[in-house]
C-alpha cells in the first residue's frame, strides 16, 4: 500500500485532476496528469463497476498497479505531479493488462514528452 503522502485523498483533489489533467491511454486502461504544488508524485485510483465488475478484480488491479508504479517512481524524472488511473474500456473477465508494459510505457512517455 502506498504511504499517505503519496496518494490522492479527498473527492476535490479527483475532480480537479479530471478537469485539468492531460490525458494517456494504455488500450483499456488509462490515467490523466495534472501539476501540483508539491515536491513530490501522488498516484490515484479510479475503478469502477462499469469497466471491471468484480471488485475482486478491482482490487487487485489496483494493488499490483500501485505497487509496480512505487518501484518505477526512481526513475520518474519529472516531480509534483498528481496522477489518476482509471479504466475506459470493459476489462474480460480473468484477464488483467500487462501491468510491466504499462508501467515501462507510462515511465518513458513522462520522462521523454511530458512538460507543463
Amino acid at each position: 500500500m502506498l504511504k499517505k503522502s503519496l496518494r490522492l485523498q479527498t473527492i476535490e483533489e479527483f475532480e480537479r485532476v479530471f478537469r485539468q489533467g492531460k490525458p494517456l491511454f494504455f488500450g483499456a486502461l488509462a490515467c490523466k496528469i495534472a501539476k501540483n504544488d508539491l515536491d513530490h508524485i501522488r498516484l490515484g485510483f479510479s475503478f469502477g463497476k462499469k469497466h471491471i465488475e468484480s471488485a475482486v478484480a478491482r482490487n487487485r488491479l489496483r494493488r499490483v498497479l500501485s505497487e509496480a508504479l512505487f518501484l518505477a517512481l526512481p526513475e520518474l524524472k519529472v516531480l509534483g505531479v498528481d496522477i489518476v488511473f482509471f479504466a475506459v474500456k470493459k476489462l474480460p473477465e480473468g484477464d488483467s493488462p500487462s501491468v510491466a508494459s504499462i508501467v515501462k510505457c507510462f515511465v518513458e512517455y513522462i520522462n521523454h514528452y511530458f512538460s507543463f
